[in-house]
């Protein structure tokens, strides 16, 4: 059941005496309706540094993710959410700690603390406090793990958008690079990355002998949110980045750069989506600085959330679009993210993945698709190895399925609309 007035995500942040100012948008391709909700442990610091933390995903909101803002059912202001009562909608209450305050669990809804109904928490604490987390979050909080920050409580950013679902459990990203000019960054940063939590694919680890190089590297590609590219001086030589570039451009995937040294800036990079690396910033082994690490973590966090959207948000417009341009009506949403078009003799459930189609993908198609209509599963299907596309396959004949790749979505679409599919 979609939220009221269609909308797709509520902000709600805590007042002191007033309950919460509320915010609502739609645009976004979610999954299913998100309420995120902001409280802090009570101290003036931390209600500092809530607002700080709510603003910065505001302003993300409305800047780079280019979410609608929609007039609040509630005229902004409120003392409970309606969203509260929707089984359909992930909600997820931020809670924002200081270094010596205790949360206290029985000041909190207890609704967050449900084994149903898609309730979440997240503690968000200053990195000095980490000795102390375990006497600042006792009881039920105690069992959640927290997102820490160090530098500025923005970085906790990624966290709640990854908890909230509105981007991906697990962040993955492909690090294209010319071995003989930042082989040692790559490394690192492929061992950074890892521990912070993102799939990573470096040629140097992840393809095995026997393996068709150029297969194995469209197949990661398609199955990554982002491709970084380690802008160094020879890299315009290597026909293995040109390559990999193109493909990423070719999928809609995000593009970002870490540019060394003053090295030749590769053509088709947003410069927005560019961060420089002076040579202060590499150390004489070639790997990057500890002071400027944190720079680039952040950096690749923040465009890889930012590219998985954006690209979730085309697909979802370009799948409506279809629809209309093949003389359907627009076709409904549900709040789980699927679609549904209504030909002559037939339906059709359609659901849509950024990436290409995985285990859950068919699981929850195949317990969620509606009584009377045949399900189809959309995404990068032709990027997968042959071997990989017949498992598919299978799996989708098992589920009675059909699985289109999004090349040929358009195409499909007219089909459905027709009733032909």
């Amino acid at each position: 059941m979609p939220l009221q007035q269609g909308i797709q995500l509520i902000v709600t942040v805590a007042q002191t005496g007033v309950g919460y100012h509320c915010y609502t948008f739609d645009g976004l391709a979610l999954p299913h309706p998100v309420l995120i909700q902001f409280e802090h442990v009570g101290s003036a610091s931390a209600s500092r540094d809530m607002d700080q933390l709510a603003a910065a995903l505001l302003a993300e909101l409305q800047g780079s993710i280019c979410a609608n803002r929609l007039p609040a059912p509630c005229g902004g202001l409120a003392t409970i959410c309606h969203a509260l009562r929707e089984a359909d909608c992930q909600k997820l209450l931020v809670l924002v700690g200081d270094d010596f305050t205790a949360a206290v669990p029985s000041t909190l809804a207890k609704d967050w603390f449900q084994t149903s109904g898609n309730f979440q928490v997240l503690p968000v604490l200053p990195d000095t406090a980490r000795p102390r987390a375990p006497m600042l979050l006792s009881g039920p909080l105690s069992a959640i793990n927290v997102a820490f920050w160090s530098q500025g409580i923005e970085e906790a950013l990624p966290a709640v958008f990854q908890v909230a679902g509105i981007t991906a459990a697990q962040p993955r990203i492909f690090i294209s690079y010319r071995q003989t000019d930042v082989a040692a960054a790559a490394i690192q940063l492929f061992d950074v990355l890892s521990h912070d939590g993102f799939d990573v694919f470096l040629d140097h680890f992840r393809v095995p002998p026997g393996v068709n190089f150029q297969q194995r590297l469209r197949q990661e590609l398609g199955d990554k949110a982002m491709v970084l590219v380690l802008e160094s001086p020879n890299l315009a030589s290597s026909r293995w980045v040109a390559f990999e570039i193109a493909e990423a451009r070719a999928s809609g995937l995000g593009l970002a750069a870490l540019n060394f040294s003053g090295a030749p800036l590769m053509a088709g990079i947003d410069p927005s989506l560019r961060l420089f690396l002076n040579a202060a910033d590499i150390a004489a082994g070639g790997e990057i600085e500890n002071a400027a690490l944190g720079r680039v973590r952040a950096f690749v966090r923040s465009q890889h959330d930012r590219a998985l959207l954006r690209r979730r948000i085309l697909l979802e417009q370009s799948f409506e679009q279809a629809v209309v341009q093949a003389g359907g009506r627009l076709p409904q949403r549900f709040a789980n993210g699927s679609f549904r078009i209504v030909a002559p003799t037939k339906s059709y459930h359609a659901w849509l993945t950024p990436r290409p189609p995985e285990l859950p993908d068919y699981h929850r198609a195949y317990g969620a698709t509606l009584p009377g209509t045949e399900a189809v599963i959309i995404g990068l299907s032709n990027l997968m190895e042959v071997s990989r596309q017949r498992q598919h396959e299978w799996l989708a004949g098992l589920c009675n399925m059909t699985l289109i790749d999004e090349g040929m979505m358009a195409r499909a679409v007219g089909d459905m609309v027709r009733g032909t599919l």
